[in-house]
C-alpha cells in the first residue's frame, strides 16, 4: 500500500523558525486565554438524543386536553419544507449538525461571531446586552429573543417583526445579514453562499455530519437551514418547578387547580397571571407552555435617551428619526410607522395596516429569569421593572392599537373595558393606561410565579453546549505539521516540538471520519524545555481507507491542546505494468500503465530504434525486425518500468 498524506488546517500556531524568548512570551499570553479551535469538535461516540414531540410531556402533545394551546396546535413544524417536500423532523444527527453550525464562528465574515454569540446558553439562549453586536462591532436593531420552546411559537412567524415565515427561513438570515454575521454578497463579491459552503467543506468533520443528517455529503444552503432549524426546535426543557409541579399526580387544570408544591405566594402569582380580570398575562403568553400567540401591541412606545430611561413622547412631535445608527432612533416594536420612513427598515411595515402599529412577536416566558434585558428593545433589566411597567406604565397610541387585553379598565366596574379614546391627542400619547395598579404584594407574587418557570437544566445540558474544542493553555509549540506515513503494515506518526511548558504526555489519536477521535497510545513529554524534540508514535493496525491522526498535548495539570490533523489514504499498491501477447507479430497490449504515454523500443545493444505513443494501451510493432526488445515506459505512479518484448 502507498499512502497519501494531506495536512489539514492547523489547530495551533505552527512555527518553522523560532526565537526562544518570543515563544515564552507567546505561551504566557496564551495561558490566560480560553482558546477555541473551530477546526476541532468533541462529539460523543453515540449522538445526544433530541426529543421528538411524542416524547414531550403529555399535556403538550395531547390535543384531547381542555387547553387549546397544546403542542400539536402550537407546533410550527411545516409539513413540506424539508428535503423532497417532507417535514423537517428533528433527528439526533440533524440536530447534532445544527448544534455545530450554531456555534461555528467561521460562518461570520471575519470569523468572530456565531449564532451562539447572540443566543447564549447560560442566558436562556438570549443576550444580556440591550442590543447585540455583530461581526464588525455594529449593533443589531433588536434585543436577542430567547430560543427556548421556539418550536411552539404559534403562527410559525419568527423575529420580533415576524418577517420570517418559519424557523428554517429564520435560521440563515443572521448569517447573511450585513450587521450580524456579514456573509453578504457585497462582502463576498456576489458569492455569499459559495463562500459559506466552501468554508464548511474545507473542514474535516462537516462532510460526515451532513452525511449522517441527510444521507449525502452535499453542503448547501437548504441543508444548513434545515439542520439549524432542527437544533433550534430541539431546545426544550421540562425540569422547572412549574413543569414538575403540574406533572404531579392529582393536579388538575394547572391554570386554576391547587398545586401542592407551590407556596402561597407562587399560587397567588399564578392566579394573577391567569385571571382575565387581574393580570391576564396568559392572554398573550398562553398556557401551558407560555408561548406566543402571534404579535401584540403592549404599549411600549417611546424613545431611548442616552444615559436615561425611556421617555414617552407624543408621536406628532417626534424628531428622533435621524438614522438607523442613532441612539435616538425610536423603537416601536415591529416599527410600523406613524409616518413612512422607508430608509429605516425597522420602521417599515409592508402591510400598511393601521392595526399593526406597535405590534411585536410575543416571546416565551419559559426561563424568563435567565433572559434579561426585556422587551424587543431591551429597555428593562429586571423582572421587577417589567411588572411595574404592566402595572403602571402602559401607553396607548393615537390609532388605539394597544392590544385589547391591556386597554383601559374602568375602576368602577372591575374587568370592564373602556375603549373610548380621549379627545386630547397629547393625553392619549403620554398618559399611562389605568388598568392594573398591582399592590406591592401582588407584584412580588407575580415575580415569584415567573421564577417557577426557570429550568436550570437548559443552561447545563451538554447537548445544547458549544461542541468545539477549547483549552485554557497552550503547553506545546509544534514545528509545522505532523506527518503520517505508512511503515511496514502500520502507520507511523511523527511530530516535532520547539518548546514545551509543563508537558506531561502526548496522546496519539485516530479517527475514521475526521471528528470522532479515539486514543491509541501515549508518549511521555519533556516537562519544560526550550529545545527541539522529535517524537514518533505507531499505529500497528490502521483501517484501510481514509484515516485521520492528531496529537493531543497534555500538561501536568491535565490541560491540553491539539496539533493539526493529518489525513492519510491507505490504498492497495498499484499493479505492475504487463504486456501481452508475447511473442507478438503486429501489436501488443500494455495494461496497468498510462494508456497514451510515450514509450521507447530499445534493442539488445541499448539503441532506441523507435519512439512512439501508446494508443489506449496498444503498441504497434509490425514495423520493427523480429527479435528481442526492451519496452521502456512508466507505471501509474510515474516510476520507470522495462518490459521484455519478443517480436516474431
Amino acid at each position: 500500500m502507498s499512502p497519501t498524506v494531506e495536512p489539514k488546517s492547523k489547530l495551533l500556531p505552527m512555527k518553522k523558525t523560532f526565537v526562544l524568548p518570543t515563544l515564552f512570551l507567546i505561551f504566557i499570553v496564551s495561558a490566560s486565554l480560553d482558546i477555541i479551535d473551530y477546526n476541532c469538535i468533541n462529539l460523543p461516540a453515540t449522538p445526544f438524543h433530541y426529543l421528538a414531540l411524542s416524547e414531550m410531556p403529555t399535556d403538550i402533545q395531547n390535543t384531547t386536553l381542555p387547553l387549546a394551546d397544546t403542542g400539536r396546535n402550537m407546533d410550527n413544524m411545516p409539513f413540506s419544507i424539508g428535503l423532497n417536500g417532507l417535514p423537517n423532523n428533528t433527528t439526533d444527527a440533524g440536530a447534532t449538525l445544527g448544534r455545530v453550525l450554531f456555534y461555528d464562528n467561521d460562518l461570520s465574515f471575519n470569523h468572530t461571531v456565531s449564532c451562539a454569540s447572540c443566543h447564549i446558553q447560560k442566558f436562556g439562549f438570549s443576550d444580556t446586552a440591550r442590543l447585540s453586536r455583530g461581526w464588525n462591532g455594529g449593533l443589531t436593531f433588536r434585543n436577542s429573543m430567547g430560543l427556548d420552546h421556539a418550536r411552539f411559537h404559534k403562527g410559525i412567524k419568527m423575529f420580533w417583526d415576524m418577517r420570517a415565515s418559519s424557523v428554517e427561513d429564520q435560521a440563515t438570515r443572521p448569517i447573511l445579514d450585513a450587521v450580524e454575521m456579514g456573509m453578504t454578497n457585497a462582502n463576498l463579491n456576489g458569492h455569499a453562499w459559495d463562500s459559506i459552503t466552501a468554508r464548511l467543506s474545507n473542514k474535516n468533520f462537516y462532510p460526515s455530519l451532513f452525511q449522517s443528517a441527510f444521507g449525502s455529503t452535499l453542503i448547501d444552503s437548504q441543508r444548513i437551514a434545515l439542520a439549524l432549524a432542527q437544533f433550534v426546535r430541539s431546545i426544550n426543557t421540562f425540569g422547572s418547578k412549574w413543569r414538575v409541579a403540574i406533572s404531579a399526580p392529582g393536579v388538575g387544570n394547572p391554570a386554576v387547580s391547587p398545586i401542592p408544591a407551590f407556596t402561597a405566594q407562587e399560587l397567588l402569582g399564578r392566579d394573577l397571571f391567569m385571571d382575565v380580570n387581574r393580570g391576564n398575562c396568559q392572554a398573550c403568553h398562553t398556557r401551558n407552555i407560555f408561548v406566543p400567540q402571534g404579535a401584540q401591541n403592549n404599549g411600549a412606545d417611546g424613545i431611548f435617551m442616552p444615559g436615561s430611561k425611556f421617555v414617552w413622547t407624543p408621536w406628532a412631535s417626534r424628531t428622533d428619526y435621524v438614522g438607523k445608527d442613532s441612539l435616538l432612533a425610536g423603537f416601536r416594536n415591529t416599527g410600523t410607522p406613524f409616518i413612512p420612513y422607508p430608509a429605516l427598515h425597522w420602521e417599515r411595515d409592508t402591510s400598511n395596516v393601521i392595526a399593526n402599529i406597535g405590534r411585536a412577536k410575543v416571546p416565551s416566558l419559559i426561563n424568563v429569569a435567565l433572559t434579561p434585558p426585556y422587551f424587543h428593545d431591551g429597555r428593562y433589566n429586571t423582572l421587577d421593572e417589567v411588572i411595574n411597567f404592566y402595572s403602571d406604565s402602559i401607553h396607548n397610541n393615537s390609532y388605539n392599537t394597544l392590544s385589547s387585553f391591556l386597554r383601559d379598565i374602568d375602576p368602577s366596574v372591575p374587568g370592564a373595558p373602556n375603549n373610548v379614546q380621549p379627545a386630547n391627542q397629547l393625553a392619549i400619547d403620554t398618559a399611562p393606561v389605568r388598568h392594573r395598579a398591582y399592590t406591592p404584594a401582588e407584584k412580588a407574587a407575580l415575580k415569584a410565579f415567573l421564577l417557577t418557570l426557570t429550568d436550570s437544566t437548559l443552561i447545563n445540558d451538554p447537548k445544547f453546549s458549544d461542541p468545539f474544542c477549547r483549552s485554557s493553555i497552550v503547553s506545546v509549540q509544534f514545528l509545522d505539521k505532523i506527518n503520517a506515513y505508512q511503515y511496514n503494515k502500520g502507520v507511523m506518526v511523527s511530530w516535532t516540538t520547539t518548546s514545551e511548558i509543563n508537558s506531561k504526555e502526548f496522546v496519539l489519536q485516530r479517527s475514521s471520519d475526521g471528528f470522532r477521535f479515539y486514543d491509541l497510545n501515549r508518549t511521555p513529554g519533556n516537562g519544560s524545555s526550550s529545545q527541539v524534540h522529535v517524537y514518533q508514535a505507531f499505529d500497528p493496525q490502521p483501517i484501510n481507507g481514509t484515516m485521520f491522526y492528531r496529537i493531543k498535548a497534555v500538561s501536568i495539570d491535565n490541560q491540553f491542546s491539539y496539533s493539526d490533523i493529518a489525513r492519510i489514504q491507505l490504498v492497495a499498491a498499484a499493479a505492475a505494468p504487463t504486456l501481452y501477447p508475447t511473442p507478438a507479430r503486429n501489436m501488443v497490449n500494455i495494461v496497468h500503465a498510462a494508456p497514451n504515454q510515450v514509450v521507447r523500443i530499445i534493442d539488445l545493444m541499448g539503441v532506441t530504434i523507435k519512439r512512439t505513443s501508446l494508443n489506449n494501451g496498444m503498441l504497434f510493432v509490425q514495423d520493427i525486425p523480429p527479435g528481442m526488445y526492451i519496452i521502456a515506459l512508466k507505471d501509474s505512479d510515474g516510476h520507470d518500468v522495462n518490459l521484455t518484448l519478443i517480436r516474431q
